[in-house]
C-alpha cells in the first residue's frame, strides 16, 4: 500500500507472517475482500522459522460488550456457521454474516482466539456528546486519546468524514464524529495490545479501510503506545 504497488502473493505471505500486528482492511460488502482476508489470517499463524503461531482475531464488526458471547461460542467448540447466530450478527447492522464466514472459518480452522475489538455504542454516543471526557481521564489517557493527532492529521479526518457524507453535513458539525472516530480507532488499537500481551502471539485486525491507516487509523495508536512498532510493516 505504501509503494501504491501490487505485492505478489509469496512477498505478501512472508510479511503476514513475520508481523507482530497484521492490519486487514476490506470494503464491508465486497465478499472478494473478505477471501483475501480468509487467506491471510491463515497465513498469519505460520513463521518463516516454520513454526505455527496464534494471533488473535480482532473484529471491528462486534462491539467490546459482546465478547462474553464469543467466549461462550470458543468454549463450546461450535462451527464458523454457527457464529453468526451466537452474536446476533444480523442485529448489529452488518452486511449478511455469510460474506464474512470464511475469516471466521479461517481463524477457528487454526484455533485463534476471537475478539470483539469495537467500542459498544453506548459509549460512542456518550463521547458524541460530552467530548472524550466522558470516558474519565484514566481511559482517555490510557487509549491515548489525551495525545493530538496534530492539525494535518485532524484535517484529513475531517476530510474524509466530509467525503463520506457526501458533503451535506457543514463541517464545523462534524467535529463529535471526529472524537468517535478516534475512539474506535484507539479500542481496535487496544484491543490488539491487549490480546497480544495476554499471549505474546500477536493480533490480525479485520476492520475497514478507514481504520487501518497508517497516518491517523489504528496503526497510529499502535505507534503511539508501542513506539517499536512505528518501523514494522
Amino acid at each position: 500500500r505504501a509503494a501504491e504497488a501490487f505485492v505478489e502473493p509469496a512477498v505478501l505471505s512472508l510479511a503476514v507472517a513475520g508481523a507482530r500486528f497484521v492490519l486487514l482492511g476490506e470494503t464491508h460488502d465486497n465478499a472478494d475482500h473478505h477471501l483475501l482476508q480468509a487467506y491471510l489470517v491463515s497465513e498469519a499463524t505460520k513463521r518463516a522459522e516454520g513454526d505455527a503461531r496464534r494471533p488473535a482475531l480482532v473484529l471491528e464488526m462486534l462491539p467490546t460488550d459482546l465478547q462474553p458471547k464469543v467466549s461462550a461460542f470458543e468454549a463450546e467448540g461450535r462451527a464458523a456457521p454457527a457464529f453468526g447466530e451466537a452474536v446476533d450478527w444480523a442485529g448489529l447492522g452488518w452486511r449478511d454474516y455469510a460474506i464474512y464466514r470464511p475469516v471466521i472459518a479461517a481463524a477457528l480452522d487454526a484455533d485463534l482466539p476471537i475478539r470483539a475489538g469495537d467500542t459498544p455504542r453506548d459509549e460512542r454516543r456518550k463521547v458524541a456528546r460530552e467530548g472524550v471526557s466522558a470516558l474519565g481521564l484514566e481511559r482517555a489517557v490510557a487509549l491515548g486519546l489525551d495525545r493530538s493527532l496534530g492539525p494535518e492529521r485532524e484535517a484529513a479526518m475531517l476530510d474524509t468524514l466530509e467525503q463520506g457524507h457526501c458533503g451535506l453535513m457543514p463541517r464545523e458539525s462534524l467535529s463529535p464524529l471526529l472524537l468517535v472516530q478516534r475512539l474506535r480507532d484507539a479500542t481496535l488499537a487496544d484491543t490488539m495490545l491487549a490480546a497480544d500481551a495476554a499471549s505474546g502471539q500477536g493480533a490480525v485486525l479485520i476492520a475497514g479501510t478507514g481504520h487501518v491507516r497508517r497516518d491517523l487509523g489504528v496503526p497510529w495508536y499502535l505507534a503511539a503506545r508501542a513506539p517499536e512498532l512505528a518501523g514494522e510493516g
